[in-house]
């Protein structure tokens, strides 16, 4: 897959741009599959914070395979991870009757979570609000009082016709909703997208308004906790599996870090308007 692979470049370029920054190695959260590559690709730049426990090295990784198979086969892989779970990443972060909850919750917080996920953002059998939308949500909570810098990837197949129409509804009248109160927003959206509503842009690009919007809505949960979007990359392939239709697969690379916040006003029960929220939706306009 050398489209994946391609990525993988870049979340290494991260990786590493991201611990000269803070001077050490990095905790990290991902879903590596059976061979590990983006771990073991960190791994061999000496990016991954690790420890001794009886003679054996232990990587600051939690990671969560789904197929009990290559589970088990994981569990004897080397270095250890300090969490490996045998379930959905969702349900460890959401459900606290899982397993691995506690566990999971006690590693928090990471510098790099990496949800390289193979399925829609909002699954039509879930609702609008998803496990994952949920489970990303439960992220930038628990990241919330962070200060240093981290990162967010996040993998999705971009298909309209797999999302819940609900959800998507949603996300398109928040993208619009912003664009009606950011005029800076508005402006690079027009200038960037040839297009004046997140409806047409729609109609025209179901899956840049996908992208847009879905990058639009992580950026405001973060501003709600207090963090700001400083970076933000993002890229797509297309994937071809006979005999099915090809549909796009969406990569977003983001950089977070915790917002300075303005002695000028109280906060209540929203969060504060800062000059830096218009910045970071103006650069989500623009990188998507």
């Amino acid at each position: 897959d050398p489209e994946k692979q391609w990525v993988r470049g870049r979340w290494l370029r991260f990786a590493t741009q991201l611990s000269e920054t803070l001077g050490r190695q990095l905790r990290y959260l991902t879903l590596p599959a059976y061979h590990r590559l983006d771990v073991m690709m960190m791994m061999n730049a000496k990016l991954l914070k690790s420890m001794r426990q009886n003679g054996r090295e232990i990587l600051s990784v939690a990671a969560f395979e789904t197929d009990p198979g290559k589970f088990a086969r994981m569990t004897g892989a080397t270095p250890e991870f300090r969490l490996l779970g045998n379930c959905k990443l969702e349900d460890a972060l959401t459900d606290k009757t899982n397993t691995y909850y506690a566990d999971l919750q006690r590693m928090f917080p990471f510098d790099i979570v990496n949800f390289d996920l193979t399925t829609s953002l909002t699954p039509q059998h879930e609702g609008p609000y998803s496990r994952i939308m949920q489970a990303l949500e439960e992220v930038l909570k628990r990241q919330a009082h962070r200060h240093e810098e981290w990162g967010l990837f996040l993998t999705f197949r971009n298909v309209e016709a797999e999302w819940e129409a609900t959800a998507l509804e949603t996300f398109i009248d928040n993208l619009q909703e912003n664009l009606n109160r950011w005029p800076k927003v508005r402006d690079k959206f027009v200038e960037k997208l040839h297009v004046t509503t997140a409806r047409d842009l729609l109609t025209s690009d179901p899956a840049r308004a996908i992208v847009q919007s879905v990058a639009k809505w992580l950026v405001d949960r973060a501003h709600y906790y207090g963090q700001q979007c400083d970076s933000i990359e993002s890229y797509y392939y297309d994937r071809y599996v006979v005999p099915h239709s090809p549909y796009k697969i969406t990569k977003l690379i983001m950089r977070f870090k915790r917002g300075t916040q303005s002695s000028a006003v109280i906060p209540l029960k929203t969060s504060v308007r800062e000059s830096w929220m218009e910045d970071d939706l103006v650069r989500c306009i623009s990188n998507n």
